[in-house]
């Protein structure tokens, strides 16, 4: 049996009543926006700060951070279709779908026949 995946959306949400992005008085349920490039600083910032301890935070570790995050959030972007095919925009309710998924059930019946 075969199914469809079903639909979701990814979230975003706020801390301290801040981040109600869609103003619907909730910070805990907001669509993400899709920036068309990960690596436009107008459109989505990555801090590259590191809280571990004895953590180097110099100007060159927070770039090569940065560079780091922004690589791997445009590849996740490039490959996850609802994502890709959504730039430039917040995401729409219910976007996404998980993978079609595939179902097979099996028994094993024994009769003793006389």
């Amino acid at each position: 049996m075969g199914e469809s995946g079903i639909p979701f959306t990814y979230l975003t949400w706020g801390l301290s009543r801040r981040g109600d992005l869609n103003a619907d008085g909730s910070n805990l349920n907001d669509p993400i926006y899709v920036p068309r490039s990960a690596f436009d600083e107008s459109e989505i910032r990555f801090s590259g700060r590191s809280d571990s301890p004895g953590a180097d935070n110099s100007a060159s570790a927070l770039a090569e951070r940065i560079g780091v995050q922004q690589a791997a959030f445009e590849r996740l972007i490039d490959r996850t279709p609802c994502l890709r095919q959504q730039r430039g925009r917040i995401l729409e309710h219910n976007g996404c779908r998980e993978p079609w998924s595939h179902t097979t059930i099996a028994s094993s019946l024994s009769a003793n026949v006389s």
